[in-house]
């Protein structure tokens, strides 16, 4: 995804060109306002690096970013948050390839229970397993 050195990197031009990059704080209420609703949003692994409530909130201001009918991919977050998040918002998991995306990174799944970075393993005997253990969700109705 990057190239560069120890001075610095960015991102490789096959995968910007085309793309509108911002820098801002994703809990941040303005960022909303600044930028227009997008059909597919990505929060990845920075989250986790919050504490639960602070975490929520921001996944919550993140889901503002969604157009109705579009998509958020959010990883690295902890499980019971974003459930509980996706839960509330009604979100709609997509359970296309959800056990190799939530089984995808060996070194989550490998590390569970003794880092904290540690994914735990899938399990179908959830009666909310689909919701807790979606990766991509499309978000029909947020309020």
């Amino acid at each position: 995804m990057f190239e560069g050195d120890m001075s610095g990197a960015r991102v490789r031009s096959w995968i910007r060109d085309g793309i509108s990059w911002h820098l801002g704080d994703a809990g941040d209420p303005d960022l909303v306002r600044a930028l227009r609703p997008q059909d597919i949003v990505v929060a990845n692994n920075f989250l986790c690096h919050m504490e639960k409530t602070q975490a929520e909130q921001c996944l919550r201001n993140i889901a503002g970013l969604v157009r109705l009918g579009g998509h958020l991919c959010v990883t690295g977050i902890d499980l019971d948050v974003r459930a509980k998040v996706a839960r509330d918002l009604r979100w709609q998991p997509v359970t296309e390839l959800i056990n190799e995306i939530h089984e995808g990174d060996l070194s989550l799944r490998r590390d569970w229970p003794y880092k904290w970075w540690g994914l735990e393993p899938l399990d179908p005997e959830r009666d909310d397993w689909h919701l807790r253990y979606a990766t991509v969700f499309r978000l029909n109705d947020i309020t």
